[in-house]
């Protein structure tokens, strides 16, 4: 059990203090990248004698609104899981929405109208254009299409109800190092291939292809890891210039035309424990040069989900 100060706080629905959470067990925070949009949150234990956490109660941890999404009592003790508070976006519902030749900017802004969050786009492209036309739809749906349209990626301030726009999520500018013998506790690597394709037939807006733009042929090739042709019909009529399809098609292929390989690393956060240690410091989109003499793992990846244990960080 965690008996602390005052780092997490209990909110009603008006976003009104009501008390500390001092008392706790289990407590982790869990963030990754899903689609492109960079998610958090949270989850614990509490005694239920302190007072019950409901459903739609907001907790204030760090610089951030969590909405309770689950709330389960067993005998003494009270169990929650909390999401950022992003009802303003998922709650604000679109008819219709269709944008001409739009920016990721542009097109983001537009699809929070209505809402009173904001909009800032922190890094990426901000000249290429698309067309959105949605029917029965609403803000955050709106900013998935986004997120996957331009290759841009989206995190949100839930406290202060901003979305922001990035090339690439991340905290700091060079590779942090997760090194066996230091804060690299173990590490396991796992490879499919269940989502391979060698060839990509990209279609857009009414039909387009890429044909006028690659020497006649509709389809792009990479076979960097095996010369067997796979084909993937990918259609998108968000796109209608062929050239910006083409480039969007070879990003896509560029992933898909080798195994996924994920690594899973249990990490000593030692930086949070000691401030010598700012170095290792890390966040969700950085990229971590991996080093372990043990097992001959040396890899540069980039971090995709972290779940951390902020009352126990050595865990």
């Amino acid at each position: 059990l965690y008996i602390g100060g005052r780092g997490l706080k209990l909110l009603n629905t008006r976003k009104e203090f009501t008390r500390f959470i001092a008392r706790r067990k289990g407590f982790k925070l869990e963030e990754k990248l899903d689609g492109g949009i960079a998610k958090k949150q949270i989850s614990f234990s509490y005694p239920v004698e302190d007072g019950r956490i409901s459903c739609e109660d907001i907790l204030e941890y760090g610089d951030e609104h969590y909405a309770v999404k689950e709330s389960t009592i067993k005998g003494n003790w009270g169990t929650v899981t909390a999401a950022q508070d992003t009802a303003g976006l998922s709650g604000n519902p679109k008819a219709s929405f269709s944008i001409q030749g739009g920016t990721a900017l542009q097109c983001a802004r537009e699809a929070i109208s209505g809402s009173i969050w904001k909009c800032v786009q922190v890094s990426g492209n901000s000249w290429e254009t698309r067309n959105f036309s949605e029917e029965n739809t609403d803000s955050m749906k709106l900013l998935e299409r986004i997120a996957e349209a331009f290759w841009v990626e989206i995190a949100f301030s839930a406290k202060e109800r901003t979305v922001y726009l990035y090339g690439k999520v991340h905290t700091r500018d060079t590779p942090v190092k997760f090194v066996k013998g230091i804060n690299l506790k173990s590490i396991e690597v796992k490879t499919d291939s269940y989502d391979f394709y060698t060839r990509i037939q990209p279609i857009g807006k009414d039909g387009l292809t890429i044909a006028g733009v690659n020497g006649g042929r509709d389809y792009l090739e990479n076979t960097k890891y095996r010369s067997s042709i796979r084909t993937l019909r990918w259609e998108d009529t968000n796109y209608k210039d062929a050239e910006t399809l083409k480039n969007a098609a070879e990003k896509k292929l560029e992933e898909l035309a080798a195994p996924k390989t994920a690594y899973t690393a249990q990490i000593a956060d030692i930086a949070s424990l000691d401030t010598r240690y700012k170095e290792f410091v890390f966040g969700l989109g950085d990229s971590a040069d991996i080093s372990d003499m043990d097992t001959g793992v040396y890899a540069c990846e980039r971090i995709v989900q972290i779940t951390r244990y902020p009352d126990n960080p050595e865990k």
